[in-house]
């Protein structure tokens, strides 16, 4: 009974949509801590006239199925297959040869580049892979290391080179988002949340998401741009503690070039 309630009220949440996104997925769009923020993240950073979007890292469909769900060409690319996702290559992020130079209008690359054995090379596939006017929007963990697949740490600095150095600026005016904010919202959050909606859709027919998810967006939207006292409560309260970047094309430093300049006798 439970079950069947919640299938009916995000139904009635995504109406028109629903028919893009199996069941499977449905929850990542009215659940908060990991999913529907991070797809407010993507349409704050990602314009929809950006048609065309490879994810990198399907696990979870959270953001293919936002893409496709907005209107967009949504692809994927991923270690293994899955057949709900019709766009889905399957392959290594590392091999330049999977797609053609110039093919997207935008990447996403979240929560993946941890995981990557050769992660400046997997950017500049990427970049190759970009349109001129591409945006490649990053999210990773700071110095998170409680996970064995994690195959290293990054601080604020390293990463900002990395991503400089592969050939992208960095949008430092909106296109810095930390995650999780410090009001991170855990998984037992969504019990109250769905109760909420669940007591209102049985009394109405309608449920509050439309109302309460842009609320909580927003909230956490807030939280997560403040520096100073805020950005130390994030950085020593939780072990997740990372970044979502906007990154454009640019030219390419030289960083060979840089430190033999430096260093040269």
């Amino acid at each position: 009974m439970i079950h069947s309630l919640y299938n009916k009220m995000k139904l009635n949440y995504l109406r028109a949509k629903a028919s893009l996104i199996p069941e499977k997925y449905q929850s990542q769009f009215v659940c908060v801590g990991g999913a529907s923020e991070f797809q407010y993240h993507i349409d704050l950073l990602i314009p929809e006239d950006r048609r065309k979007v490879l994810v990198v890292g399907t696990h979870g469909g959270r953001d293919y199925f936002h893409i496709l769900a907005r209107g967009g060409e949504a692809w994927g690319l991923n270690l293994y297959p899955n057949n709900k996702m019709e766009n889905l290559v399957v392959g290594n992020v590392e091999d330049r040869s999977i797609f053609l130079d110039d093919s997207f209008d935008a990447v996403i690359f979240s929560g993946t580049i941890e995981h990557v054995a050769h992660d400046f090379k997997a950017l500049q596939n990427i970049y190759s892979w970009l349109r001129k006017d591409g945006i490649l929007l990053l999210n990773t963990v700071y110095l998170a290391d409680s996970e064995d697949t994690h195959m290293r740490l990054y601080s604020p600095k390293t990463l900002h080179r990395l991503v400089t150095a592969a050939g992208f600026d960095v949008d430092r005016r909106d296109g810095e988002i930390q995650n999780p904010s410090l009001f991170w919202y855990p998984p037992m959050f969504n019990y109250p949340h769905h109760l909420l909606n669940a007591v209102w859709f049985m009394l109405t027919g309608k449920t509050l998401y439309k109302w309460t998810l842009p609320i909580l967006w927003k909230i956490d939207l807030w939280l997560s741009t403040g520096h100073g006292l805020m950005e130390f409560c994030r950085r020593h309260s939780n072990n997740r503690w990372g970044i979502t970047l906007k990154c454009v094309k640019s030219t390419k430093r030289d960083y060979v070039k840089e430190n033999e300049d430096k260093f040269h006798d």
